[in-house]
């Protein structure tokens, strides 16, 4: 074997735990150097990948939320209705649906720099342009009553393109900790949830302190926002480091093939060694596993039918309808957080969704051990699950009582509606045993079907979302009551 193919397997090696195009290719030179120091140089990739993965996360999700503490009261003075403001807060999501559901097999493709670029760039245009969309229409003579399509149409391309960079990281951390999905899982929703926690507050005080700003209240919170992808996209360089280049997927999957090719010379050597002559069929079926491979439609799509058995797929429903419920908060608890008895200001409207986060924070990386403890055990994560809904179905009586003496008396004060954020953040925790329990079986080397079932998993999720403003609005606008109520 000459120097060549020596640095081509070592390449191959260090490739191939890792998704071909999304983890990119260290630089010929960094290999080269790096001798038997490869675990330290994986490891000093895996924090840079989740420092990254964390930080598109925080700020998608902040961006996210931000605006719960504030836009259904302005929606309100600006005569949007209850419906379209639930339609307004259910783009965001929706858009990631569409992303996620479709477009994992591109972003394989695409590089996970391409997808961070991608989808940064269109987190802070879009965001700026939903902040800037009152002035924009009195500028241009729209007139105030046509806010809310803007409104609908930035929300929902900031949804869709920035999701790009959102699954592009979500997938690149399932596969390459998948030996522990259920801690990854947790560590997924705990930053998602530090970002939940800050957005509320953080839109509340700019919203309130924009005002003195000489920019509109409105605009304010937007414009610092839109601030945040810009910034860790200036960063990118630096966070993923000089041996992250764009790689052509086509050469890596040529190596991993390679060595798998070699893998299975030395199996047939060892079966010769051993007396047991070779089989012309097998070396003939392992040609055309390699066709597969280099494609993997086949192989993925048989995986993904595989996992997709009923007990998952109720699964899945049920954490469609989690993320459902919790959403139909979004436009809808500022109204009850600012009427009587409870009369709050955005700023503390703000800080009572941030506690829902700190629960869920709290519980979240506990509940990820256990699932780490309990791998392969799918009654476990099911378990999870319920415990999340039935948590949810008491926050929602203690948020939303219903128009009896003994509900009204006990829940309808300020206490409860504390309370019941808190049980909003346990009840988030059960979506977490979901992801863990779609890997069970699966092989660790298929990455595509691994990319595929992050997709699904972070569209289903989405698809709640999107589902629950939608379904918070119309009952909020149908019931004319401070709250939604279950």
């Amino acid at each position: 074997m000459n120097v060549q193919e020596t640095e081509d397997d070592s390449k191959a090696k260090l490739l191939s735990p890792c998704s071909p195009a999304l983890l990119q290719d260290v630089e010929g030179s960094s290999i080269q150097n790096q001798g038997n120091h490869s675990p330290d140089r994986k490891r000093e990739e895996d924090l840079r990948i989740l420092a990254v993965t964390y930080s598109v996360l925080f700020s998608r999700y902040a961006i996210a939320t931000f605006l719960s503490s504030f836009f259904p009261t302005y929606a309100e003075d600006n005569n949007i209705s209850g419906t379209i403001s639930g339609l307004i807060f259910a783009a965001y999501p929706l858009g990631i649906t569409i992303t996620s559901a479709v477009g994992t097999d591109w972003m394989h493709r695409l590089g996970l720099k391409s997808c961070l670029v991608v989808g940064m760039i269109n987190t802070t245009l879009f965001t700026f342009l939903f902040g800037a969309t009152p002035t924009l229409c009195k500028r241009f003579g729209f007139g105030d009553q046509n806010q809310q399509w803007f409104f609908l149409l930035f929300y929902f391309l900031g949804g869709l393109g920035g999701a790009v960079a959102e699954t592009g990281c979500i997938m690149i951390a399932n596969y390459r900790f998948r030996e522990n999905s259920g801690a990854i899982s947790a560590s997924i929703g705990t930053v998602c949830g530090l970002g939940c926690m800050a957005g509320p507050p953080m839109g509340g005080i700019l919203y309130d302190y924009g005002a003195y700003t000489g920019l509109t209240a409105f605009f304010f919170p937007f414009l610092v926002f839109s601030a945040v992808p810009f910034i860790i996209l200036a960063a990118l360089p630096f966070a993923l480091g000089p041996s992250f280049s764009d790689e052509d997927m086509s050469a890596s999957q040529q190596q991993q093939q390679q060595q798998r090719s070699e893998e299975r010379e030395q199996m047939h050597n060892d079966e010769e060694l051993n007396g047991v002559p070779p089989n012309d069929n097998d070396e003939g079926k392992n040609d055309d596993d390699d066709d597969d491979d280099g494609d993997t439609t086949t192989s993925a799509t048989t995986s993904i039918t595989k996992v997709m058995t009923k007990s998952r797929l109720v699964s899945l429903i049920a954490m469609g309808i989690n993320g459902g419920l919790v959403s139909s908060l979004d436009p809808t608890l500022a109204y009850r957080l600012s009427s009587k008895p409870i009369d709050y200001s955005s700023t503390m409207v703000g800080l009572v969704f941030m506690v829902s986060s700190i629960s869920y924070i709290v519980t979240s990386i506990p509940c990820g051990y256990i699932m780490d403890y309990y791998k392969g055990c799918s009654h476990v994560f099911k378990g999870v699950q319920a415990g999340g809904l039935l948590s949810l179905f008491v926050c929602f009586m203690m948020l939303g009582p219903l128009q009896l003496r003994i509900f009204q008396s006990a829940f309808n004060n300020v206490p409860s509606a504390w309370i019941g954020m808190l049980l909003k953040g346990i009840g988030s925790t059960g979506n977490n045993a979901v992801y863990p329990d779609l890997v069970i079986g699966i092989r660790g080397n298929d990455e595509k079907v691994h990319a595929m079932i992050s997709g699904v998993w972070n569209a289903v999720y989405a698809v709640g979302w999107a589902i629950g403003p939608l379904y918070g609005g119309a009952v909020y606008q149908v019931v004319a009551s401070s709250i939604v109520s279950v």
